[in-house]
Order: structure tokens, then C-alpha cells, then sequence
């Protein structure tokens, strides 16, 4: 049994240098652009809650935990590669 590893080919599309598709792709990107929400979508919501919960130390001290676990950069576990392997 031999293990071959499959990737993707480069691919590059000389045609783009062609005015005539560089205005179809501006098009297209403009009508895409023109079906998304606006950036500001959540303005007319009211601010988020302070979540720092002066009144309750469990869990304002949970919440720390959190935030300090955050700033340490704790690395998630490593990915198992050998399971994506494709045998061929």
C-alpha cells in the first residue's frame, strides 16, 4: 500500500489582463457587493451589556479567568493530521 499526497494545481487566469473581463469581474463583484448587508447592520441595536458583574464575584472571577486565558495564548490542542491522510 503506498500513501500519496493529493494537493491542489495552481491556477492563474491569464485572460484577466483583457479590459473587456476585467469590466465583467468588476460587474459581477459589484452586483455581489450590492446583495450584502451595509457594514454598520447592527447600529440601530443598543450597546452591548457590561458584562463585568460587579454585584456577583463568581462570576466576575470566571469571566477573569477567561480574559486572562485569553491573553496567555494557550494553544489549542494539535490537529491529528494522520486521520485527513488520503491513501491512493
Amino acid at each position: 500500500m503506498s500513501i500519496e499526497l493529493i494537493t491542489t494545481a495552481q491556477y492563474f487566469d491569464y485572460r484577466y489582463d483583457n479590459p473587456a473581463v476585467q469590466s465583467a469581474v468588476r460587474s459581477l463583484i459589484e452586483e455581489e457587493m450590492g446583495s450584502m448587508l451595509p457594514r454598520d447592520y447592527l447600529a440601530h441595536l443598543p450597546p452591548p451589556p457590561d458584562l463585568s458583574f460587579p454585584d456577583n464575584p463568581v462570576l466576575a472571577s470566571e469571566v477573569n479567568a477567561g480574559a486572562n486565558a485569553k491573553e496567555q495564548n494557550f494553544a489549542p490542542p494539535p490537529i491529528l493530521c494522520a486521520r485527513s491522510l488520503l491513501i491512493a
